[in-house]
């Protein structure tokens, strides 16, 4: 046991030193919690007598954490991937792939600021009566990310950031589920529009 425990503390160790000699790749890794209130709207097909469609709003907040990779383009611009995976009873996932701006208001801080693309899903499970039921609905769409990244050394810093996200809900499943284990399924009723407004914090490493 103590050989093995010396063994991957050997091999974290040279992958370690490895990270911080070699010579720089460009790309920025990172890794971190997240933060999610994710919301389904349901839109009315008709007015009320005041002139207003009826909107309902479901929401929920979540946590888990954030995994995004960006990469230095000339003139300050920068393409990025982020996805974020978060939970409560409930498991959603939002991926975006954009480009941005990077402003660099001081030495060691970077702000990018950009827009992409979204896709992402989500399964929600609640109790009716003596059944399980489980929502679930893939997104797509689009939205805005800011994040802000301060370098403590050449390799390591820290990173805060938010994103608004809005979906378009494409596919849906609808299924019931009773304690024996059996199942009914159909095609679900998709919500109008999803949104997701996200924040995360965590670790930026320069590989």
């Amino acid at each position: 046991m103590n050989k093995k425990l010396f063994f991957v503390c050997l091999v974290f160790a040279l992958v370690f030193t490895g990270m911080l000699t070699a010579k720089s790749t460009g790309i920025n890794l990172e890794v971190g919690a997240a933060y999610n209130n994710h919301q389904l709207h349901d839109i009315g097909k008709y007015y009320a007598y005041d002139g207003f469609k009826h909107h309902g709003i479901k929401s929920k907040s979540l946590g888990g954490f954030n995994i995004g990779i960006s990469y230095p383009l000339p003139k300050n611009w920068a393409v990025f991937a982020n996805t974020t995976f978060t939970f409560n009873h409930t498991f959603v996932n939002d991926t975006m792939l954009g480009a941005g701006y990077i402003f660099k208001p001081g030495k060691g801080f970077e702000l990018l600021l950009g827009g992409a693309f979204a896709f992402g899903g989500s399964v929600f499970n609640y109790p009716e009566g003596s059944l399980t039921v489980t929502d679930s609905y893939f997104n797509v769409g689009g939205g805005i990310n800011f994040t802000a990244s301060f370098m403590i050394t050449r390799k390591f810093g820290m990173y805060a950031g938010a994103s608004v996200i809005y979906y378009r809900p494409v596919y849906g499943n609808w299924v019931k589920k009773d304690t024996n284990g059996n199942s009914y399924s159909r095609k679900g009723k998709l919500p109008n529009l999803a949104k997701s407004i996200g924040a995360k914090l965590g670790v930026k490493i320069k590989l």
